[in-house]
């Protein structure tokens, strides 16, 4: 007689984020049957909902690491990463030889390959895994990401990444899959800028945005980010791309990092980083980025549109 083979234990996940993005990945992973622990202090509902999909609630980061064989962050940035990472009772400290972090965040490469050669010490793998897409991408499963890791570790960690994407790309060694995430947002972030201001100036000559909208739709200029943000813009829905001002801040600051530490010549990238650290000094850092355009008309003089004030989370 004889009998089945058991089925192989899945690894136990931690998830230290449940943001905008953080939320879609714990929903995917727990509802796709990964055992799931959760954190985040700043986002109680959401951690309150995925406890509701399977979940467990964990108080603090220590808990995280001490019940997680692989533990993804979603977090803000490179400070947040360092505090979860080196931080008292963090993770650094609490996980066991063995385990694997797997950073979702949209970090530095210094600070990444800093924090894996850290883990490496004590037995811990490491992987960055930065996003593309945005938040309802991320509740559908359907994420691309960027994987930096060695072989052995990426072919661990891809069954967890599939719950919450799309398409995955092992782009290579640690610290690669961050620096082609940080050149793919310069380019968003670029393009966006130029939006901005090629919007105002259809408002100051005069001419209907949603003329513009118009003959931009069919053309070669058009894609995906035109119509969240200019085409939302002209049917005033302010959240088709929910994005942060102040964290395309961040992004177009860790590029211009990115650049000055490779030794290449970006003075593009100097001028949007400028363009949109006057929108959050302008007290745009919370709008979505329809932000954008609305701080380039008040900077022209011009009044800013009617879906301002629903632009923020």
């Amino acid at each position: 007689m004889t009998h089945p083979t058991p089925p192989v234990p899945r690894e136990r996940v931690g998830l230290i984020g449940a943001g905008l993005m953080g939320h879609g990945i714990g929903r995917n992973v727990v509802e796709k049957g990964w055992p799931l622990v959760a954190h985040d202090p700043y986002k109680p509902e959401s951690v309150a909902d995925l406890v509701q999909r399977g979940a467990t609630a964990a108080a603090t980061v220590a808990d995280v690491g001490a019940r997680s064989d692989v533990v993804i962050l979603c977090v803000t940035g490179a400070p947040q990463v360092e505090s979860v990472v080196f931080g008292e009772g963090g993770l650094l400290a609490t996980m066991a030889p063995g385990s694997v972090v797997v950073d979702c965040s949209t970090n530095e490469p210094p600070m990444t390959r800093r924090v894996a050669a850290a883990l490496a010490e004590r037995g811990i793998d490491f992987s960055d895994a930065p996003l593309s897409r945005t938040p309802p991408e991320a509740e559908a499963g359907k994420l691309n990401v960027l994987v930096g890791a060695a072989p052995a570790t990426f072919e661990r960690i891809r069954p967890v990444i599939g719950a919450f994407a799309e398409n995955i790309f092992h782009i290579g060694a640690v610290g690669e899959a961050i620096t082609l995430k940080l050149i793919n947002n310069y380019l968003t972030m670029g393009m966006l800028s130029v939006m901005a201001e090629a919007y105002a100036a259809c408002v100051k000559t005069g001419i209907d945005p949603k003329k513009w909208h118009e003959l931009t739709a069919p053309g070669v200029m058009n894609s995906g980010l035109f119509q969240m943000v200019v085409g939302g813009a002209v049917a005033g829905e302010a959240d088709r791309m929910k994005f942060f001002v102040s964290n395309a801040c961040k992004d177009i600051t860790y590029f211009t990092h990115l650049a000055a530490d490779a030794g290449l010549e970006s003075p593009i990238a100097a001028t949007v980083r400028a363009s949109i650290e006057r929108a959050v000094a302008d007290g745009y850092g919370a709008n979505f980025m329809t932000g954008l355009l609305d701080a380039q008309l008040a900077r022209n003089g011009l009044p800013t549109v009617a879906w301002n004030d629903a632009a923020k989370a």
